[in-house]
């Protein structure tokens, strides 16, 4: 898919004030790009500004948003998933501040069963925030 972008509130299971992905701007079954801007209330966010740790979440949600639309394919509502693991993660700073827009980008490694495993990046105005590989399990 790629045209208009699509609310994340469809796709995923979490809402605010753990909700952090806005909105999937390009996504097939392999791969996903989100976008959202760091908001005030996110959990780890502190004299105005988030954690690096956030930018895990957000790329576990994105997961959660591609998983979400295959399951809308399936007439399914948007179900419960768990990061089970970070395999590597790199960051390239420490924090960002509210407001900062940030595209996540996912893509499936491999899935065994309910376990998968992906690659996230994240970026703030064309600027590598981010880069990790998550293992994610979905209990039926």
């Amino acid at each position: 898919m790629s045209g208009s972008p699509i609310a994340a509130e469809s796709l995923v299971a979490h809402r605010p004030k753990m909700k952090m992905v806005d909105e999937v701007l390009e996504i097939d079954g392999e791969h996903i790009v989100t976008s959202t801007r760091i908001a005030d209330d996110w959990p780890g966010v502190v004299d105005g500004a988030a954690d690096f740790a956030s930018l895990i979440e957000l790329t576990a949600q994105s997961v959660a948003a591609l998983v979400g639309a295959r399951d809308q394919k399936l007439g399914k509502p948007p179900g419960i998933g768990y990061l089970v693991g970070i395999k590597n993660a790199a960051f390239h700073t420490q924090s960002i501040p509210v407001q900062t827009p940030l595209l996540t980008r996912v893509t499936r490694v491999t899935d065994v069963g309910l376990y998968g495993v992906v690659r996230g990046r994240v970026e703030a105005n064309g600027v590598l925030l981010a880069e990790m590989e998550l293992q994610v399990f979905r209990p039926d």
